[in-house]
Order: structure tokens, then sequence, then C-alpha cells
């Protein structure tokens, strides 16, 4: 029975495949359709491995960043969508690469991006919009708890000692990504003088030298971070 309940899970794990397509890497419109048969290192696209390759006709797909797709003389990376996010232009989609046509109207469409003006609006009009808005408060601090205890775990918990809430409510105002590097930072700080403890003086100057009423006014009203997102 064991070995049955092991086998269902695996299965249901494919029923729901995953699949992130970035665009922050100069991608062109092949990667979605494939490349033109023609040439000697035509390629499938991701569509045609997710679905005919795949486990699931259903698969999540994460378009990563998609406000940093760049658009050039002869590609443009968001081309594809115009017909995969119609569902009645995705039941009959075609590789190039295979010249082979397939049904890709179930698939399940996610996209992430910070600048939602760098979007064409034909493609941003067939996605449903939500604009989450940078944590403030109570939820900044929360999320800066999150942060700090994710980078204690990963340097090692057996060396230090849990972070204290002061460094937490000191780097609340910062995205995710800055509080990342500055508790870097601030263990190697504590690791080379031989502490356990990483204390507000580890951290880099300019934030421990910042007056904590003008750190605090900024949670307590909602100020976004210095990068305008938490990501």
């Amino acid at each position: 029975n064991g070995d049955k309940v092991q086998e269902a899970n695996v299965s249901d794990r494919r029923l729901f495949k995953r699949d992130r397509h970035g665009f922050d890497s100069g991608l062109t419109e092949s990667a979605l359709t494939g490349s033109d048969s023609h040439w000697d290192n035509t390629s499938t696209g991701l569509m045609f491995e997710a679905i005919v390759l795949g486990q699931s006709a259903s698969p999540v797909v994460l378009l990563d960043e998609i406000d940093k797709a760049r658009k050039g003389d002869r590609t443009d990376p968001l081309a594809p969508l115009h017909s995969l996010l119609e569902p009645v232009s995705a039941r009959a989609i075609k590789d190039i690469s295979v010249n082979f046509t397939f049904d890709a109207s179930h698939v399940v469409w996610i996209a992430t991006g910070n600048e939602a003006a760098n979007v064409p609006a034909t493609v941003r009009s067939r996605f449903r919009e939500f604009v989450i808005d940078p944590p403030s408060g109570g939820a900044a601090i929360e999320a800066a708890h999150t942060v700090a205890n994710a980078v204690y775990q990963r340097i090692g918990a057996e060396l230090f000692d849990p972070i204290d809430k002061r460094i937490v409510v000191t780097l609340a105002h910062l995205s995710a990504r800055q509080q990342i590097h500055a508790l870097e930072m601030a263990f190697a700080q504590a690791l080379a003088s031989g502490s356990r403890t990483v204390q507000l003086h580890h951290l880099p100057r300019d934030l421990w030298e910042a007056p904590q009423d003008e750190v605090r006014l900024k949670i307590e009203d909602g100020s976004p971070p210095s990068s305008g997102y938490l990501h």
C-alpha cells in the first residue's frame, strides 16, 4: 500500500508540471514556439517540450520578468503570446522546428514584472493584473524577519545566535535583495570579529548610523523600500 501511495503522489506532481521562462536573458520568440527548421541549430520551443514531451496538457508556465523582454529589428520575444494567450488560437499552436501542431489552450500562464508600462498593451490585456504594493508597518517587519531567518539558516545556525529584532527593524525599510546583502555582510563582519551575535555595527555603516526614528518613520508611514519593490 505504501508503494502505491508513493506512486500516486509522483503521478500527481507530474500533472502540475511547472516551467519558468525568464525574459531577462535575451531570449527570442523561438524559445516559446521553436526555431526555423531551415537552420542547422533548430530546436523545439518551451511549449512543445512542456506539452507534447511533458507529462501534462495543462502545465503552469511562469513568464518571469516579462517587462525585461527586448524587441529587436527582427525578433520580438512577446510576439507568440498573442496567440498562446488566446484560448481559440492556442488550440492550434505550431512548433516551427518540427512543423507539429498541438493544443496549448489549457496552459496556466503567470507573468511577473516590475514595470507594467514596458509590457505592450496587447499582451497586458490578455492577463488579469494584480498590483502588489511593498509592505509597510508590521507587515514590513514580518517580511524582514522571514528574510533574516532564511539568511540565518543558510549561512549557519550553528555558528551564530538568532538575529536580534533590532537588526530586523533596522532592515525592514529595504528591499529583500538589499536586506540579504546587508545581512551577509553583517555575518561576515561578526565572524571576522569572533562574535556569535550579529550587532548593529556589523551592518553597513549607512544603516546603523541612520537615525532610528527616521527608519521607524519610513516603516510606519508606509514609505516604499528604496528600490521601490520588495522582491
